[in-house]
């Protein structure tokens, strides 16, 4: 009964366009992830790395590390982060602002804008807040 109004409430509040979509979505719910632990392990281990060199070395040490990730010893150490051309760059462009000590909020939005997906408004944006909390019987 609920699923069911949340279900009405989610085709009365979208339109087609958006409805297609999700429908177009559903298999990816049953993918296999692309993060898998190693991955978050490495991210860890190379955040723990960059900023133990930060606290040893200085804040300025980490520039040639992000100038070119690539040929960064820091970097080189984890494969399976540099093979995410997209993640590396995340990285690096972040730190790149710490580096230059003139971070504005204007340009932390203008960052996450351009590295963090967008997703259409309104596709099951509110549901979850919709919904019962579920608990797991162990």
């Amino acid at each position: 009964m609920i699923a069911g109004g949340g279900l009405g409430a989610f085709v009365i509040s979208n339109d087609r366009k958006s409805m297609q979509a999700t429908i177009a979505a559903m298999p990816t719910l049953f993918e296999s992830p692309k993060q898998t632990s190693a991955l978050y392990l490495d991210l860890l281990s190379l955040m723990f790395d960059i900023l133990t060199k930060v606290r040893k070395e200085g804040l300025m040490s980490l520039e040639a590390d992000i100038d070119a990730p690539h040929e960064s010893g820091l970097f080189l150490k984890y494969p399976v982060i540099l093979e995410d051309a997209h993640l590396t760059e995340f990285i690096a462009d972040y730190f790149r602002l710490l580096v230059s000590g003139n971070i504005e909020r204007f340009q932390i939005e203008n960052g996450a804008g351009r590295h963090l997906p967008r997703h259409p408004a309104g596709l099951w944006g509110l549901q979850p807040d919709c919904q019962p909390a579920r608990t797991q019987a162990g």
